[in-house]
């Protein structure tokens, strides 16, 4: 991670070396590769916020398993949140998916209770899991979910009426 947010063009690319990234970081396309190096910069620097020690962790094993009654509480502290932001939406992502592809069961109860989801960088899955996630158990609540970002994520389906009901 250090490598690739530190180093410049001529180490990226002898780091990248027979990868399918090499042409990305290649000196013959030197803006591109600059453009390239700050968009993973905005996305990995969260990365660093992680820690090694302790327990590995797996989302989508936790989800799967019905045998605990158990939560996962993902908060951020406000002069963190835009650096986490990207990080957080991926867990959450990973966490609907994971519920998606369980067995269908209307009896689990699996709550995602979204705070200030506007926040979160894109979601396109939101607006799926919101009409299909309680088949396998899910159920969502959001708070603060602005009209403007509601219609950015889904505008077809806000304009065809199907989620005014839910969220309005």
């Amino acid at each position: 991670l250090k490598q690739l947010l530190t180093a410049d063009l001529s180490n990226m690319q002898q780091y990248l070396q027979n990868t399918e990234a090499a042409t990305l970081v290649s000196k013959d396309i030197e803006k591109t590769a600059l453009s390239i190096k700050a968009e993973l910069s905005s996305y990995l620097s969260a990365l660093k916020y992680l820690s090694d020690e302790g327990e590995e962790f797996s989302i989508r094993q936790f989800i799967g398993n019905d045998s605990t009654k158990r939560g996962i509480f993902i908060t951020s502290l406000s002069d963190k949140h835009h650096i986490l932001q990207p990080l957080i939406t991926m867990w959450l992502d990973i966490a609907i998916s994971s519920v998606m592809s369980l067995e269908p069961n209307k009896e689990r109860r699996i709550w995602f209770i979204l705070d200030e989801a506007h926040s979160l960088n894109k979601l396109p899955r939101l607006l799926e899991a919101a009409n299909e996630i309680r088949k396998f158990g899910g159920c969502m609540l959001t708070g603060d979910f602005g009209r403007v970002k509601l219609q950015s994520w889904g505008r077809s389906r806000l304009e065809q009426g199907r989620w005014r009901q839910r969220f309005y």
